[in-house]
């Protein structure tokens, strides 16, 4: 039953992503706009190819043979580009004149570059990414930590505009609504940043973890909780479509 509560956690997250991410995309096509373009890729990628290709496996005859090997290494290929474009989001939408910008999405973007490269030289056939017998494997373990970082950065940047979008309404200057969608885009980063910290919690323990199910049962939480958010963010009805999904940016943004 947990099981099965954590893969339609999942479920939900990942036909979210996908939808929201397809749509960012056919609007960044029209608007010629770069921050529609990168998140509408980065949710895409990290809530479709990867997951898909992280499922692949367990779903055919041979989990360990080469075939699922390489399968494997595309979804981690796939989820180190959709996490990657987010952060790339999130300095270009928020701090993209800050030199401390720059330098923490470099080193964000350096980590999850070199916890890919080694995930790929040695994870071994048969290792899966999902389901009762996954392992992320050291690399995979480091690539949890810029990932973290980055939910941290992002809901932090989104919960402040929130609040000076918040004072700007008081007096009239600004819309409230949109302050609204910037405090869910925060609340979705939070939860994204809680999965992994199940996520790495549960890999380091291993077995000696005693109670698994917390785990899995905090992941499927984050899970809904991140559908949910997300899609309140883009596709509340307090504003009409184009408006939802192409405003939540930063005044001044590109």
């Amino acid at each position: 039953m947990i099981a099965i509560l954590g893969l339609f956690g999942l479920a939900c997250l990942v036909v979210v992503s996908v939808w929201v991410g397809v749509r960012l995309m056919f609007l960044a096509k029209r608007t010629r706009e770069l921050p529609e373009a990168l998140l509408g890729v980065g949710l895409f990628l990290t809530g479709g190819p990867s997951v898909a290709l992280g499922i692949a496996p367990l779903l055919i005859s041979d989990p360990a043979g080469e075939t699922a090997h390489w399968i494997l290494r595309a979804a981690v290929i796939a989820s180190a580009l959709g996490a990657g474009t987010v952060y790339v989001f999130v300095w270009y939408v928020f701090r993209r004149t800050e030199i401390w910008g720059r330098l923490l999405l470099a080193a964000l973007s350096l980590a999850l570059l070199v916890a890919t490269v080694g995930d790929l030289a040695t994870r071994e056939a048969g290792q899966q990414l999902f389901g009762p017998n996954a392992d992320l494997g050291p690399f995979g373990v480091l690539s949890v930590f810029p990932r973290i970082l980055a939910s941290v950065w992002a809901a932090w940047e989104s919960f402040s505009y929130c609040a000076m979008m918040k004072r700007r309404a008081a007096i009239g200057l600004a819309d409230e609504s949109l302050a609204l969608r910037f405090w869910y885009w925060g609340v979705a980063m939070c939860a994204a940043g809680l999965a992994w910290v199940a996520k790495l919690v549960d890999s380091l323990l291993g077995e000696a973890n005693l109670a698994p199910e917390v785990g899995a049962i905090v992941m499927s939480l984050m899970g809904f909780l991140g559908a949910y958010s997300i899609f309140q963010a883009f596709f509340s009805k307090s504003q009409s479509h184009d408006s939802s999904e192409s405003n939540m940016r930063p005044e001044g943004a590109a």
